[in-house]
């Protein structure tokens, strides 16, 4: 296995990674909070169905933008959602 170091906008990347066929066990997303709902998206096409999505800083995010991501993740029926907070603004 090898490190790959990838330098570029992130919903294009993650896009041409789905393009690709890839798949990754864990996404850690730690980006422009406006994007978040995208990365979420594109993350689920990513991940298997045992995938763990990580998403950092989510406590600095206004609690309505919270909410609205909460409701985004469970309109996805196999999405299982376990919000644990890992230490301040981290959320598994």
């Amino acid at each position: 296995e090898k490190i790959e170091s990838v330098i570029g906008e992130g919903i294009e990347v993650m896009q041409s990674y789905i393009d690709r066929q890839f798949s990754f066990d864990l996404i850690f997303i730690d980006a422009d909070k406006n994007n978040y709902p995208n990365y979420y998206e594109l993350s689920l096409e990513l991940l298997p169905s045992n995938g763990i999505l990580i998403i950092d800083l989510v406590s600095e995010m206004q609690r309505a933008r919270v909410n609205q991501e909460i409701k985004t993740i469970k309109k996805h029926s196999e999405a299982k959602l376990k919000r644990q907070s890992i230490t301040k603004g981290f959320v598994l």
